[in-house]
């Protein structure tokens, strides 16, 4: 693909010829039938060429350049990028691939409209002689003329897409809408309708337009009966070699195909070539087939791929088979002895079991029984901590009673203290009243002796209160060690109590402890019966796998075998190509 060349240069030099041709196959219809003589011929080859002059080189070359102006920059980018993305790709592909029959309907139009011109002028000269009639037949054969062009150009220009679409389809389309659509371009039967009947169609009009004017049915053209045998020769001699080009057009881009398809198919399954791949644009069903043919290569290259891989693995599996196998055969008689010792010892462990399982029962019972006596032991504690508390509660009673003494001696002191100040006070009193009395002289004798009295009565007093609060201080101290004596019972009762409350717990923890350990034991011993059932089931089945292994060793000679036989099979798959 070259990279300089634009779509618009291609189309100019691909289609230049073929344009060529077709511009003459209008020109020789029109001639054909209007019959022009030598004078008018001259004039009309004249016209002819200035028309050609006029569509090939000013409408074919606008025509070209706004066709393809939007479809060469999208190529250009596509070309220039170095990566784009699938949905990028199946857009231009789908432009692409509309693009030959859109150029085909344009020259169809194109060549349509140039003839229109050519008749429409010798109609308009003057010396030019030709009727209405004559033009029209000439413009039915100029449409056939056309639509010949329009057949050429669709075929050329699809051999120029194919290039684009084929490198589109290498790097990858949209594979859902590939196998929705099948294919982008004319169907074969379309193919087969406009290359085979439409031009048959034609053709036979065309003919019959000769007939008529050869049956003397047109009198616009009076010519002798060689020269209208010649002009049927002639014409039906050119319809029969557009036919055989249509034809040929048709069954090259068939046959091409099918040679492919069969040239690949018998290098894919003669020569083993997996890694072929077939170019394919996908215009018809046919190039749609070599891209499934492409898929199935592809699939078919994964397959083998993956058969010489599985091949691999297989024949080195086999052989570590193999070996094993043989490990085996050499093991398996050791194991059999091995598991008949085995089967003796779990004999052995099973008595074993049994005789735990008997002293396990008497632990049970022993540690039943320690349960119960801490519960009692439990219960008598409870019982000693209760009497605790009942101790304080009244050593607290006798200590707040002595508390109270101590109170009342103290008030009492101070009531002691306040007579004690009377009596002195008292005692001063009288002291003075007698000497005022002595100053009195016999007037206050009276008062003298009153005032002696009541002196000795406040001394009588004060050496009461003196023992009475010599008393009072005796029972302070008394009480004072009533109290450190009850102090130290509370402080003693409060340790005898915390004592209790540990030991309390301790017994609530043993017994918790006991009540788990038989809970344990219990499970210990269902546990122990359990597996003494189950080693007479293992020593049954070891007997069993005793007698398993004698025929295990047989198995193994015939394991060895087959895989070696499968060991050959995977290095035929291996060379698989």
């Amino acid at each position: 693909m070259n990279k300089s060349v634009t779509l618009n240069q291609i189309l100019r030099e691909k289609g230049f010829i073929p344009s060529l041709l077709t511009f003459c196959l209008s020109a020789f219809y029109i001639i054909y039938f209007i019959s022009p003589s030598l004078q008018e011929l001259k004039w009309v080859i004249i016209i002819e060429l200035l028309i050609m002059l006029i569509t090939f080189f000013i409408i074919i070359p606008i025509e070209n350049f706004m066709l393809t102006k939007s479809l060469s920059t999208s190529i250009e980018d596509w070309i220039n990028e170095e990566e784009t993305s699938m949905e990028q790709r199946t857009k231009l592909f789908l432009s692409i691939a509309q693009f030959p029959l859109q150029k085909g309907i344009i020259t169809f139009f194109t060549f349509l409209f140039s003839s229109s011109i050519s008749i429409v002028c010798f109609l308009a000269i003057p010396f030019i002689h030709i009727t209405a009639r004559v033009a029209g037949i000439a413009y039915i054969s100029c449409i056939f003329s056309s639509y010949i062009g329009f057949l050429i150009a669709t075929n050329y220009t699809e051999n120029i897409c194919n290039t684009y679409c084929e490198e589109l389809v290498i790097q990858g389309l949209d594979k859902e809408l590939i196998e929705e659509k099948k294919h982008f371009g004319l169907r074969i039967t379309h193919r087969c309708f406009l290359y085979l009947i439409i031009p048959v169609f034609f053709a036979f009009i065309i003919l019959y337009f000769n007939l008529q004017l050869k049956n003397g049915s047109s009198q616009e053209i009076n010519l002798t009966v060689k020269m209208q045998i010649l002009r049927i020769i002639t014409i039906v001699a050119i319809n029969i070699i557009i036919y055989v080009i249509l034809t040929t057009m048709f069954y090259k881009k068939i046959k091409n195909t099918t040679d492919t398809l069969s040239d690949a198919i018998e290098e894919v399954l003669e020569e083993g070539n997996h890694k072929l791949y077939i170019r394919t644009s996908i215009f018809d069903s046919m190039q749609y087939s070599i891209y499934v043919l492409n898929e199935i290569i592809e699939n078919y290259a994964k397959l083998i791929t993956k058969s010489k891989t599985i091949g691999n693995e297989v024949l080195e599996t086999t052989g570590n088979l193999s070996n094993i196998s043989k490990e085996l055969e050499t093991t398996s008689t050791e194991q059999n002895s091995d598991v008949q010792e085995i089967s003796a010892t779990m004999g052995d462990t099973n008595a074993s079991l049994k005789n735990i399982d008997l002293k396990l029962s008497n632990i049970s019972s022993a540690i039943d029984s320690a349960n119960k006596e801490v519960s009692v032991g439990f219960d008598i504690m409870r019982q000693n901590i209760n009497q605790m508390d009942l101790i304080e509660s009244s050593n607290n009673s006798i200590l707040n009673g002595i508390k109270n003494l101590a109170d009342h001696i103290s008030m009492i002191e101070n009531v002691i203290n306040i007579i004690n100040d009377i009596a002195e006070q008292t005692r001063i009193i009288a002291f003075n009243a007698e000497l005022e009395a002595v100053g009195a002289g016999t007037k206050g004798k009276n008062f003298h002796i009153i005032a002696s009295e009541i002196r000795r009565l406040a001394n009588s007093i004060v050496d009461s209160i003196m023992d009475i609060k010599t008393h009072t201080d005796n029972i302070q101290k008394a009480t004072q060690t009533l109290t450190e004596i009850a102090n130290n019972e509370t402080n003693f009762i409060q340790e005898e109590r915390n004592i209790a409350q540990k030991l309390e717990s301790h017994f609530h923890n043993i017994q918790f402890s006991t009540d788990e350990t038989a809970n344990k034991t219990s499970d210990i011993s269902s546990t122990v019966s359990q597996q003494a059932a189950a080693f007479n089931q293992i020593v049954i089945t070891l007997n069993q796998i005793s007698s398993s292994i004698r025929s295990f060793t047989v198995s193994t000679k015939n394991i060895s075998q087959t895989a070696t036989k499968i060991q050959e099979a995977a290095e035929r798959l291996n060379t698989l190509h």
